[in-house]
């Protein structure tokens, strides 16, 4: 579904439109981060998964941070979506009141990757809007491939978690 841009709809500069990207993609990184790191003890192939696709986000941000190049010298310095941010994110962040909780039940797992989905489905939406708003740029291109990205990423966690569910299912009878 294409939205029509109109007159209500906001017209964000290119500059804006990769900040907004690059940091959504930076909180994805650390989000699958954080997963690989919860799964770890739990289930390896899920943790590898999930590091995977936090590999996949540095190859995203890599992409925008070679678009924002594109539109000037120093743009990527700018927005921050050289790989100095990437090592810098976790002090940029705010500090989490808590460490997050190692996966170490089934129904945690369970909670954990059915919003590993979630997230997967609202950050391909918010690139699919990216997309739109960029369509009158050299971005919308761009943001169109990274949608296209989402959209396997949100293939692989399901196809993953119906692979699993066999073993879900045993692990929760022993």
């Amino acid at each position: 579904m294409t939205t029509i841009p109109t007159s209500a709809t906001p017209r964000l500069l290119p500059e804006e439109l990769l900040a907004l990207a690059g940091d959504h993609e930076h909180a994805e990184l650390e989000r699958y981060r954080d997963l690989a790191f919860r799964f770890l003890a739990f289930n390896s192939a899920t943790s590898r998964l999930m590091a995977t696709l936090g590999i996949e986000c540095e190859r995203r941000l890599s992409g925008l941070a070679r678009a924002a190049r594109r539109l000037g010298p120093d743009l990527s310095l700018n927005l921050g979506l050289d790989k100095s941010r990437a090592n810098a994110a976790p002090c940029l962040a705010a500090p989490a009141a808590t460490a997050p909780d190692l996966i170490d039940s089934l129904a945690m797992a369970r909670d954990a990757l059915s919003q590993a989905i979630t997230d997967a489905a609202a950050s391909q939406r918010l690139y699919v809007r990216l997309g739109e708003l960029g369509a009158g740029c050299s971005l919308g291109h761009d943001f169109v491939a990274i949608a296209h990205h989402k959209q396997a990423e949100l293939a692989i966690l399901r196809e993953h978690c119906l692979e699993r569910s066999p073993w879900l299912l045993a692990r929760r009878r022993a």
